[in-house]
């Protein structure tokens, strides 16, 4: 993972998407680094998981590692193919 141009004083955000989201996907969020914001929503049936006023690049590393997808239906998952994919977008504030 690399960035440019990442500045003094600047805060990323790290958006992750679980596409077309299923009722038994979600998910689990362990400890941040200190000033990480969270909101977790369903945007048009996506579900989608913000970080927010990330202020360095080990913490990127830090909050991304701290999410941890699940599916709890063996059901859901064979409807999958047993795979699935999530999309993380980085940005700066």
């Amino acid at each position: 993972m690399s960035f440019t141009n990442f500045g003094i004083g600047q805060r990323i955000s790290a958006r992750i998407t679980i596409p077309n989201v299923l009722a038994s996907e979600s998910f689990t969020i362990g400890t941040l680094p200190g000033g990480v914001t969270v909101s977790n929503t369903n945007v048009s049936g996506n579900q989608v998981l913000l970080l927010s006023n990330i202020a360095s690049l080990a913490d990127v590393v830090t909050a991304l590692r701290a999410v941890t997808y699940k599916i709890t239906s063996s059901t859901d998952l064979a409807s999958l193919n047993y795979q699935r994919s999530l999309t993380i977008s980085l940005t700066d504030n």
